[in-house]
């Protein structure tokens, strides 16, 4: 008789089988826990610098044609609160 026709061989065998199957489950798990917990710091670190607003959404371009923008307007104000003085 062979030592894999022993019931104790075909037991380890079976043990051995689920714990592949529970290992793959827990590399599975882990790898989305990883991906997960890269989201939550990106989002801290996006709260933390404050750049989680509107402006964090703007492109570089879009950005800076905003601030043409908003320094045309002030300098408007100005010109029109020293036409008031």
């Amino acid at each position: 008789m062979l030592f894999k026709d022993q019931p104790y061989y075909r037991k380890f065998e079976s043990l051995l089988k689920e714990l592949k199957k529970e290992l793959g489950s827990l590399k599975n798990e882990k790898q989305r826990l990883l991906q997960e917990n890269e989201n939550l710091r990106e989002k801290v670190n996006l709260l933390q610098n404050g750049s989680s607003g509107l402006f964090s959404q703007l492109s570089d371009d879009e950005k800076h044609l905003m601030r043409g923008e908003i320094s045309d307007l002030i300098n408007r104000i100005d010109k029109h609160i020293s036409k008031d003085q």
